[in-house]
């Protein structure tokens, strides 16, 4: 379990880096006022919003089963 929470940690310190850089990245097209380099920087954003999606999904997925192996399942609001 120790090894699950550790690679959620990881995983969420990658994902709040991807997150800094993609702002990082948007911020300057939209202050160069080059509507391809706009464009470049919306489409990475959507590429990393799907990644960190999936980053999302693969941390609930582990917090499922480290509930399940501790007999308490996930309350449905």
């Amino acid at each position: 379990m120790d090894e699950m929470m550790q690679e959620c940690r990881k995983r969420c310190q990658e994902t709040a880096k991807s997150i800094d850089q993609t702002t990082k990245m948007i911020d300057e097209a939209e202050q160069s006022n080059d509507p391809a380099r706009v464009q470049t920087a919306l489409g990475q954003a959507r590429k990393t919003l799907a990644e960190i999606k999936n980053h999302m999904d693969m941390c609930m997925n582990m917090l499922d089963m480290m509930e399940k192996m501790h007999g308490k399942g996930r309350k449905k609001q």
